[in-house]
């Protein structure tokens, strides 16, 4: 709605994108993304709830997350060539509408971008084929679904220039993450090495914050508007909503469990002689263990250690 009364009110479409598939309208967009949040949140659970896991699906992953990463370093460095590791100003930086080469391919590369959205997708699908549906969240399920819409508006209205440094950074992100992905579907073998997986949790919120500070300098350095205000105004809003997000699911997922964990230990340290079971402190000590047989000879001490550790 907001795209549709504003966005398409006050700016002209791209003439260059007039034949291209799935730029003619909002609407399919809009469709194919309330019919994902209709089957990751409803249906498909609903479906594998009395199922099992679909087996066999590691190798499937490994190759779509492969693809991933190849994909969106492809939209990155395309991006980059276009402009912003080339011509493009960091601020001010005008769309370009003419044919000339470079403009069209960042309009390819945003293009690109938009139609990496629907693939994206997969994701969830796979969580749901996993029947892992707690990492099917409100950050995941909003960051998937508004994106195809978002992007169609900036690509369709304005291909280039200065509100495409969201699309470049979030396509490197991607890669990034993608990678972390496909090396964790390679088996326990590779989860030591993958420490680093809350540092894509800080890279994402590091994004939105650039996007956020990049736009709203706009209001403070004099030049030709390089970004509608209506445009602008949706790109820090989603910017602010997502950071929020991912926020607060990096003090849930890391500074949180990683306190708790810590007074748990914190726990069972002070006990003397504690144990910890199922998460619990277990205070049952090597002589309560014993004193119930002070009549039976001696070395059953020997014995119940010994148990003890072939227990552990």
């Amino acid at each position: 709605m907001y795209g549709d009364l504003t966005v398409a009110r006050q700016l002209p479409p791209d003439a260059r994108q007039n034949t291209w598939y799935l730029m003619k309208s909002p609407y399919p967009p809009l469709a194919v993304s309330m019919v994902y949040v209709a089957c990751v949140t409803w249906w498909g659970p609903l479906y594998m709830r009395h199922r099992k896991p679909i087996t066999g699906l590691r190798p499937v992953m490994m190759v779509y997350n492969a693809f991933q990463v190849v994909f969106s370093f492809w939209l990155f460095w395309g991006a980059g060539v276009a402009g912003w590791f080339t011509k493009y100003k960091w601020v001010c930086e005008p769309c370009d509408f003419s044919d000339d080469p470079m403009p069209v391919k960042m309009m390819v590369m945003g293009y690109w971008y938009m139609v990496s959205k629907y693939i994206d997708f997969i994701d969830t699908v796979f969580f749901v084929l996993n029947k892992k549906t707690e990492h099917i969240s409100l950050l995941h399920v909003s960051h998937h679904a508004l994106m195809p819409v978002g992007v169609w508006f900036g690509i369709r209205f304005q291909p280039g220039g200065h509100g495409t440094l969201m699309g470049f950074l979030n396509a490197f992100v991607h890669a990034v993450m993608y990678l972390y992905y496909l090396l964790a579907a390679m088996g326990p073998t590779l989860r030591p090495y993958l420490w680093w997986k809350k540092y894509l949790t800080s890279m994402q919120m590091a994004q939105f914050t650039i996007v956020f500070f990049h736009g709203i300098t706009l209001a403070f350095v004099e030049c030709e508007v390089p970004l509608h205000p209506c445009l602008l105004r949706w790109l820090c809003v989603q910017a602010i909503m997502f950071f929020a997000l991912f926020s607060d699911f990096y003090i849930k997922a890391y500074q949180m469990k990683g306190k708790a964990k810590k007074q748990l230990k914190d726990k069972a340290e002070s006990l003397p002689n504690g144990e910890m079971r199922n998460g619990h402190a277990n205070s049952i000590s090597e002589g309560m263990m014993i004193k119930p047989f002070q009549c039976v000879p001696a070395g059953l001490e020997d014995v119940v250690k010994e148990r003890k550790r072939a227990h552990h």
